[in-house]
């Protein structure tokens, strides 16, 4: 089997999506390709990963292929799968958000591989602080990518956790966050409890307190029951949030800086 690596998208020659792929595979020992979906970077893309190499001292390779337009991300996703990928990693500009009416956050959470949406020109930094959510929507956590981005980086986790009026569902929520904290504490990771002081606006807290106290936040992604006004707020926060996003079951990520 291929080892893992971080699966870089490029559609034109972008330097800092380079630049913060090659950090993020060092730091987790992965390797690194990169897909140039763009026939007139790929020579320069090519003569960049071959310097980034011996800078980062890790191994990349570099593909040059076409994706279909209309199934674009599940392309991607696929020669992903095939490479062996841990995560995609894409830049985000003012014409890829939206594909035929459909938002690229829309699209993005729907791939079985984690995909990361990178602002464009967004430089890399140190991941000290993890925002997790414990919330009525959650089914269970897997915490894997989580851990190894905690471990890596001697990260601090928040679990945020979202407070309901119905009292079952308000059960099932603090016994989740219990066992979170239980989970993390068997790993040594160090980490604190937050619950939201309102009811309502989830999101909009959580978002709120990600930007002022941590460079991730981390949120369960179920394409099929997601609220249409929480997909809003985070097709806003793509014009200058990195979002790293995976199906139910799994962790989504959102990465930003205050």
């Amino acid at each position: 089997m291929k080892k893992k690596c971080i699966f870089s998208v490029f559609n034109k020659t972008d330097y800092f999506l380079a630049n913060y792929s090659a950090h993020l595979a060092s730091h987790m020992c992965l390797d690194l390709v990169f897909y140039v979906d763009d026939t007139s970077s790929y020579k320069l893309i090519l003569d960049a990963s071959k310097k980034i190499e011996k800078i980062f001292n890790i191994r990349i390779k570099v593909l040059e292929k076409k994706s279909n337009f209309f199934s674009w991300l599940s392309s991607i996703s696929k020669i992903a799968k095939e490479e062996n990928a841990e995560m995609i990693i894409m830049s985000v500009y003012q014409n890829n958000l939206v594909f035929f009416g459909e938002s690229l956050w829309s699209r993005a959470q729907k791939l079985e591989t984690p995909i990361m949406l990178l602002p464009e020109n967004y430089m890399f930094e140190e991941i000290q602080n993890i925002v997790i959510t414990a919330d009525a929507s959650m089914k269970i956590q897997k915490t894997g990518l989580v851990i190894n981005f905690a471990k890596q980086f001697n990260s601090k986790i928040h679990i945020f956790k979202e407070n309901v009026k119905n009292p079952v569902e308000q059960n099932k929520i603090n016994t989740l966050s219990k066992n979170i904290a239980l989970f993390l504490r068997k790993n040594k990771i160090n980490f604190i409890t937050i619950s939201a002081k309102n009811q309502q606006k989830f999101t909009k807290n959580l978002c709120k307190y990600s930007v002022k106290n941590g460079d991730i936040l981390v949120v369960e992604v179920d394409p099929g029951k997601i609220r249409k006004n929480t997909t809003q707020q985070f097709d806003i926060l793509l014009h200058e949030k990195p979002v790293l996003l995976k199906k139910t079951k799994n962790f989504g990520i959102i990465s930003w800086r205050s």
